[in-house]
């Protein structure tokens, strides 16, 4: 069987299909039924189930990784707390940004097989979405 590593690593769409007819967001293909399938169950149990994000390629997960090597973006510690990257050794920001980032091309949003979801009955409209472990805190 031949792998197709360009799908594995973010830099090919072959297998990925829309969430819906408006949306930008993507999923592979064997995906898409179960997240239909759990959307409808979750608002039975009186979740609005929606994806904060979904399929990601390579450069944007590159962009993420940048922006956060760079302080352009918050790096946080396990406490969702922001680390001040400047106080780091190379390694200790590679292990901190680990904690909440793929490295590009390691990243299963890549794949279209990850998403993170959110419960948007549960936050305002023009809610950010952050995803640290308080936004699950009930």
């Amino acid at each position: 069987m031949e792998v197709n590593w360009e799908a594995w690593v973010g830099q090919s769409q072959d297998a990925l299909v829309p969430v819906g007819e408006q949306s930008p967001l993507l999923l592979h293909r064997e995906v898409l039924p179960h997240w239909q399938d759990l959307v409808v169950r979750a608002a039975v149990a009186g979740f609005d189930l929606q994806i904060a994000s979904a399929w990601r390629g390579f450069d944007r997960q590159l962009a993420i990784w940048n922006g956060k090597a760079s302080g352009q973006r918050p790096v946080l510690d396990a406490q969702s707390q922001p680390l001040d990257i400047a106080c780091l050794s190379e390694d200790e920001l590679l292990f901190a940004m680990l904690r909440w980032s793929a490295i590009p091309g390691c990243s299963r949003h890549h794949w279209g097989t990850d998403l993170d979801v959110y419960d948007a009955a549960a936050v305002p409209a023009d809610y950010r979405v952050q995803l640290t472990p308080d936004e699950c805190v009930g």
